[in-house]
């Protein structure tokens, strides 16, 4: 039969069966479908699977009405999307429109198939790719241009995608492909209605091809099958047995009797008993119903189907079983079936898309879009005036930084006065009397010594932390080193002086750590002004952080703290070196009071060192006697004849105590009015000159913004797909409540508007994201954006292009991926199970 005579036929015999409520959810779904939001919602459609040589193309016919190439079965070598739809143009009788949708990717090197790798040189892309081949108004031109479609998808490693090309391509690089032609065709009077024929499952590999197209055919088909959407439409030859089918296997296999129609074909080519064991099994009441959509029978061919099933045995089967005969029941079924699937969906698909578009918007406010280059001067002196701001406020008074400053100001002090000079106030001769005393009471009972072990060495261990504590150790004067240091720095033949050099050389060796004390201190300030600058960086710039002006400006800024603290700290140094080496003070009021009260401790100290060497010895020549000695105290002390070393050491300790506080308040000075007033003033105008932006030349200033201002080609990338996609999930919303505003009047649809009450305005659902995200600035409304920049000057439209349902995830902190397999956890979805798509 011509294409021309199917058409005619189809038109004829196969009208629209239902009303405008009908014709509307299912034109709905093709709308969807064409806006390539498949992945989020769930729109039933009609694949068709079975063997090769089972009718399966003949069945595609009479659905279509019109032919497509069956010659060496050039038609199953690659899936054919049809979509049919009511032409609203009458100056148009019939167009077709061609595309080829790659969502999979050829490698040639991969030639074996695993569980991991079902479809062998053919790997999914991350985002698929539709290419428009031609538009035709013209019926005979169809078989020619699948045919040629067929032969650029076979070809995927092919220069172009023009069919003119196609007589360059000789040999087809492999035999059979997943990719998928699509054709969209509209005519006068045809019904809405969208189907894909899979390629015919094989069970042996042909002359030259490789041993895995078997597997890799089915493994096409089992694909389409698995989709929960897809509504399958199973070819069963009367005239073979259906247990040996592969593409029965697979619906066993998979488990999806539920969304199946059975349809068998080659009913005028079966022998009686064939035709008879057919219709007990499957048609006759006590029969089986595998079949979730139930079973069909066509008749496939030249002859007249009406008059078939008119003749015997047909004309005497049961009413109900009368409705499962010829294609205009078939595509009535299908019709009702997709209907039915349509009706229930779209509420359920309405909810879905106002949950996808929440996360569309919510991503697009983390990827914004760069200024245009008219903009950009304006744009970043607005940024580094706010910088500018920002830096100024850093370490005011009452500020968070400013606190943490200080508390490192009273860390650095403490380890200062915690480390001023000690001594233990002995002498060694009363060292060694001191050791010997104690050796001979280490004769007394073990409970005593044990009790004065624990003591003193929970004293040590309680010394050593505070020392681990410390970190920096004060320096321990012994008095025979004192009178070292005196003697030797002694030019006077009276004995009993101080030398003031001796006093000067003790205090130096007392402060040696403060350089170390110094540098600490220093890194820590540096650390916390350097996180302080880089947070105002950050606050400034930080929706900026995938340009190259964000990371400029950060190794700018840290080059500036740097720079700034490592000049300030030569001065800080210098300070540090005179307190050190040049002990020196006119506040002598304060000094004296310093050196009596070190005096008095001092020498307190001294007698409780010294007693504690006489009782000590004393007790020890009452070992093994009966009774103890009478403890000394301080009226029984004999003249000190270390005293004179005393008062040199409390000398030390009084200068000690006034030149720490003068460094400490000095230093901690100079960094609030020196060096943090220095970087206030210069970090900004460091950083513009280091990266180029104070530049006098125009040309090269304007070079240098369009360089730090340059969008990363993936993130741009990003937005493009999540733009599109808004673009897209919003008109399908918009259609969606259409189709259910408009259908919700018509009584004989059945159809209640679940869910209608939940349309939103999209500027309103768009303005509660942005408050549930604390937005400081909306995104412009959905509505007012007529298209969008593509980042290359031109405006980005989407195309009619459908994208992959398994395209790239979007991984941002925070927001969950969406996918085909995340649709089952929307909290909002139909619970229902119902049989077919979705169930």
């Amino acid at each position: 039969m011509s294409t021309s005579e199917t058409a005619s036929a189809m038109e004829t015999n196969i009208p629209p069966i239902f009303g405008d409520t009908a014709q509307k959810l299912i034109e709905c779904n093709q709308k969807l479908s064409e806006l390539g939001i498949d992945d989020t919602i769930k729109i039933p459609r009609l694949v068709v699977i079975g063997d090769q040589s089972t009718g399966k193309s003949s069945l595609i016919e009479g659905i279509s009405g019109f032919a497509i190439p069956k010659s060496a079965g050039t038609c199953t070598r690659c899936s054919l999307a049809i979509n049919l739809s009511d032409s609203k143009d009458a100056e148009i009788p019939w167009k077709c429109t061609a595309y080829i949708e790659e969502k999979y990717s050829y490698n040639p090197q991969e030639k074996s198939i695993t569980s991991t790798n079902p479809l062998g040189p053919w790997q999914l892309r991350m985002e698929s790719q539709t290419s428009l081949i031609k538009v035709t108004q013209d019926r005979n031109e169809l078989c020619q241009l699948i045919e040629g479609a067929q032969k650029l998808i076979l070809n995927p490693e092919r220069e172009s995608n023009s069919l003119a090309d196609i007589s360059t391509l000789k040999n087809d690089a492999e035999r059979f492909s997943p990719n998928t032609i699509r054709l969209d065709i509209c005519a006068s009077g045809w019904p809405n209605l969208s189907f894909v024929d899979s390629p015919g499952v094989i069970s042996t590999a042909g002359r030259g091809q490789p041993r895995f197209s078997v597997t890799l055919v089915e493994n096409i088909a089992t694909e389409h099958a698995k989709d929960p959407n897809n509504i399958i439409l199973l070819t069963l030859p009367m005239t073979h047995d259906f247990d040996n089918s592969r593409s029965f296997g697979i619906v066993e296999t998979h488990n999806t009797h539920a969304r199946t129609i059975a349809v068998f074909t080659k009913v005028d080519l079966a022998r009686q008993e064939e035709r008879d064991n057919c219709l007990s099994k499957y048609f006759q009441a006590d029969g089986e119903e595998e079949f979730g959509y139930g079973q069909h029978t066509v008749m496939l061919g030249s002859g007249d189907e009406n008059k078939f099933f008119q003749q015997q045995p047909w004309c005497s089967l049961a009413g109900d079983i009368q409705s499962r005969l010829g294609m205009r029941n078939l595509v009535e079924r299908i019709r009702e079936i997709l209907f039915e699937q349509t009706r229930k969906g779209l509420p359920e698909n309405l909810r879905s898309i106002r949950y996808r578009l929440t996360q569309v918007y919510r991503l697009l406010q983390t990827l914004p879009a760069p200024p245009n280059a008219t903009e950009l001067p304006y744009k970043l002196q607005q940024q580094f005036s706010e910088f500018e701001k920002g830096v100024q406020l850093m370490f005011q008074a009452g500020s968070v930084s400013r606190s943490k400053l200080k508390s490192l100001m009273v860390d650095f002090a403490r380890t200062i006065e915690e480390t001023k000079p000690t001594s233990s106030f002995i002498a060694e001769d009363e060292a060694t009397e001191l050791e010997e005393a104690t050796k001979q009471l280490s004769e007394v009972s073990s409970y005593e010594v044990g009790n004065d072990v624990k003591r003193d060495e929970a004293i040590g261990a309680q010394a050593a932390g505070k020392k681990v504590k410390a970190k920096l150790r004060a320096h321990d004067f012994e008095l025979n080193e004192i009178y070292g240091v005196n003697s030797d720095k002694c030019h006077s033949d009276t004995p009993g002086l101080i030398e003031p050099q001796a006093i000067d050389e003790m205090y130096k060796m007392s402060v040696q750590h403060w350089s170390r004390a110094l540098d600490t201190f220093i890194q820590q300030v540096c650390q916390l002004v350097r996180h302080k600058a880089r947070e105002r960086v950050s606050t400034t710039f930080g929706n900026q952080k995938h340009l190259p002006l964000y990371q400029s400006v950060l190794s700018a800024t840290d080059k500036c703290v740097d720079e700034t603290f490592k000049e300030e700290e030569v001065f800080l140094k210098r300070k540090c070196k005179a307190e050190k080496e040049t002990p020196f003070t006119l506040d002598e009021t304060s000094f004296n009071k310093y050196e009596q009260k070190a005096v008095k401790e001092s020498r307190q100290a001294r007698v409780e060192a010294r007693l504690k060497v006489e009782n000590t010895a004393q007790e020890a020549t009452f070992v093994g006697r009966k009774g103890k000695p009478k403890p000394m105290d301080e009226g029984s002390l004999s003249v000190d004849e270390w005293d004179l070393e005393i008062q040199m050491f409390a000398k030390v300790t009084a200068h000690y105590v006034l030149a720490s506080k003068r460094l400490i308040d000095s230093i901690c000075q100079d960094i609030l009015t020196s060096l943090i007033p220095r970087l206030q003033r210069e970090l900004v105008r460091f950083v513009t000159c280091r990266i180029g932006l104070d530049d006098t030349d125009v040309e090269r200033k304007s070079a240098t913004v369009a360089e730090l201002m340059c969008e990363d080609h993936e993130r741009e990338a990003k937005r493009q797909r999540l733009l599109r996609e808004q673009k897209s999930l919003e008109e399908g919303y918009r259609h969606i409540c259409r189709v259910l505003g408009s259908v919700s009047t018509d009584s004989d649809a059945g159809f209640e508007v679940l869910g209608l009450e939940e349309a939103m305005d999209l500027d309103v659902l768009m303005q509660n994201t942005n408050e549930n995200l604390g937005a400081s600035t909306p995104t412009a409304s959905p509505k007012k954006r007529k298209t969008y920049n593509d980042g290359n000057g031109s405006d980005a439209s989407e195309s009619p292009t459908k994208k992959n349902r398994r395209s790239a995830t979007i991984d941002l902190d925070g927001v969950e991926d969406y996918s085909t397999s995340t649709r089952t956890r929307l909290t909002t979805c139909n619970k229902s199970k119902t049989p077919g798509c979705g169930a």
